[in-house]
């Protein structure tokens, strides 16, 4: 299966060919659906949308663009001197959750000496960074790296107002299990770069590994936070499994020791609450956009798209729903996407999305026939409400997270699991989702 070593170099051949072919629109399952481009030749890794509906557009070679009214605007709002070496460059970027009250940008970008990534933060002036690049303020240094992909790159700010950050593990899978380094991650820090007393292993590690809130990551490169419940779900690029995680404290994912479904037979170095993908797919391809549909309010989808999470993957050029409450529904949303990089929802429930197969690599948004609906907030919104949960079997015993007897359990590939198979020291061991009744 491809894996992410190559993924910007052979983008590079499809941009080129692209440069003398007309323009492809996706195929959308719905044909209610359509696409119109926004912007082009944008070599674009991430996005962001600020509460003014501008739009924050990261390009690998280091300009931070500004889409503002549906226009590209010709001045970068700053230009980071990052290198570009595979999946390296400008490739994450976010606004702080006050914005603009608390007028500030943050991007996630690599440079040299030593080579590593860094998290920085921008005060906003117009359209522009105040000061440009004298004005950078860092918040966060991470570990050197001795690989140019698998980078991460996602931060995006939580309900709880602090700052989470994906980082990838540097192509080692030592990295990810390692507690003494920041590779092979998901960070949480507060908004000004220290590290919360909060944090899950605070006591177990030292400096800046006291950031870490998840381990055991192969190559999250992006994530997205439900702003009604503050569940965080992670595309995770695997080398044999591309995986969606519930990404939540103290948990670790397990890469080098297992990937998919599984759960690993010897648990020895993985600190933390082990936890396998609530979703995964072997395939093939490169799982690396992401992003939950707003909750209530006046949204341009339908009101059944109210809760669910988007992925998309980049090799395949899809882009898929899965019910949030039902992790194993995934249906299809769009095809033929032309190799895209970034999903993001406005306020209004827009989809915009990056690819990087389209001339140049382009923004684009997606609009519906039907008009505006009004969502509702449901009883749903509870956590775990009504819906499939992931359960372990460990020790012959299932570990349910639920506070209920579950009428109804599966196995990983979805099949009925008999009552006999689940008493207490005989249930085999694996993953489960299990209903209340």
């Amino acid at each position: 299966m491809p894996t992410t070593t190559h993924l910007w170099p052979a983008v590079a051949i499809a941009i080129a060919i692209a440069a003398f072919q007309p323009a492809e629109a996706a195929t959308f399952a719905d044909a209610k659906f359509s696409e119109i481009v926004v912007a082009t030749n944008l070599n674009p890794t991430a996005m962001a949308i600020a509460p003014d509906s501008r739009i924050f557009v990261c390009s690998k070679s280091g300009a931070l663009r500004v889409v503002k009214n549906g226009a590209l605007l010709a001045k970068p709002f700053v230009t980071l001197p990052v290198i570009t070496a595979s999946e390296q460059g400008l490739i994450g970027v976010t606004c702080h959750p006050n914005f603009p009250e608390s007028a500030f940008v943050y991007v996630y970008y690599t440079l040299t000496g030593p080579e590593h990534n860094r998290i920085s933060r921008f005060r906003v002036d117009g359209d522009t960074a105040l000061g440009g690049l004298g004005g950078e303020k860092i918040i966060f240094d991470l570990d050197p790296t001795t690989a140019a992909n698998h980078n991460g790159g996602a931060i995006h700010f939580g309900n709880d107002g602090k700052l989470y950050a994906s980082i990838g593990n540097s192509a080692s899978s030592a990295n990810s299990l390692s507690m003494t380094t920041t590779l092979g991650k998901i960070l949480r820090l507060n908004p000004d770069g220290s590290i919360p007393t909060d944090n899950p292993f605070v006591g177990q590690t030292t400096g800046k590994a006291q950031a870490i809130w998840c381990a055991g990551m192969r190559n999250t490169f992006t994530f997205d936070v439900d702003k009604v419940s503050g569940r965080i779900f992670g595309a995770e690029v695997g080398d044999g499994w591309e995986e969606v995680n519930e990404l939540q404290a103290g948990s670790n994912y397990g890469y080098g020791r297992q990937e998919g479904y599984t759960v690993p037979t010897n648990t020895t170095g993985i600190v933390g609450t082990f936890r396998p993908a609530i979703y995964a797919y072997n395939t093939g391809g490169c799982i690396i956009a992401a992003a939950f549909y707003p909750g209530p309010g006046v949204r341009n989808f339908p009101a059944d798209f109210q809760r669910k999470f988007f992925f998309a993957d980049h090799n395949n050029g899809y882009i898929k729903i899965m019910d949030m409450e039902n992790p194993k529904t995934v249906v299809d949303f769009a095809t033929a996407a032309q190799n895209p990089v970034d999903i993001k929802f406005s306020a209004d429930g827009t989809l915009y999305y990056l690819n990087r197969g389209q001339t140049g690599g382009s923004l684009l948004k997606v609009t519906y026939a039907g008009g505006p609906v009004g969502m509702r907030a449901a009883s749903a919104d509870r956590r775990h409400a009504a819906g499939w949960r992931l359960a372990l079997a460990q020790n012959g015993r299932l570990v349910d997270p639920g506070s209920h007897t579950p009428a109804l359990v599966l196995d990983a590939q979805g099949k009925a699991v008999a009552n006999t198979l689940l008493r207490p020291g005989s249930t085999p061991q694996g993953i489960y989702y299990v209903k209340d009744r």
